[in-house]
């Protein structure tokens, strides 16, 4: 009986020793996958911020080549009614 009972408290022990190490196992990747998830989401920002940059550089080149552009029409439209007074 005695042996039996020291048997049974074996297997409990080793049953609890399995679970602390099934749930010290499922906490480290639950870590592992938030640390991915972490780089994952820096990664994303840095991608989007680089992109935004590079929109907004787009953006700037495109205004100022319409500006240019105006400009160029203006003085056109200044020479031709310079033009046009001289005549």
């Amino acid at each position: 009986m005695v042996a039996y009972r020291r048997r049974q408290a074996e297997r409990q022990a080793e049953r609890e020793k399995a679970r602390k190490e099934r749930e010290e196992k499922k906490k480290e990747e639950m870590a592992k996958k938030a640390a991915q998830r972490a780089a994952m989401r820096k990664q994303a920002d840095e991608e989007l911020k680089q992109f935004e940059a590079s929109l907004n550089t787009q953006r700037d080149a495109d205004k100022k080549a319409a500006d240019e552009e105006k400009k160029k029409k203006e003085e056109q439209k200044r020479a031709e009614r310079k033009a046009r007074l001289l005549r």
